[in-house]
């Protein structure tokens, strides 16, 4: 997949998680594949209230590797 084709694939995916209220989600501000998905622990767990934060770092050649998550 081209860069060009890759970074729209990724901002729709941006876009669609954005729509859950329960995560937040900023993109590394030098580079695009890293992204910082924060969340609070879910009410009625041993989680509840804690707070969360997921570093995810996109592969060049995504959507044909996996990402990571960090």
């Amino acid at each position: 997949m081209k860069g060009g084709k890759r970074l729209g694939r990724l901002n729709k995916e941006l876009q669609d998680i954005q729509t859950f209220k329960e995560f937040k989600v900023e993109t590394d501000p030098n580079d695009f594949l890293i992204w910082y998905i924060s969340f609070k622990g879910a009410e009625g767990t041993l989680f509840a209230g804690e707070d969360f934060k997921l570093q995810f770092k996109f592969p060049p050649n995504y959507v044909r590797n996996n990402n990571n998550i960090l």
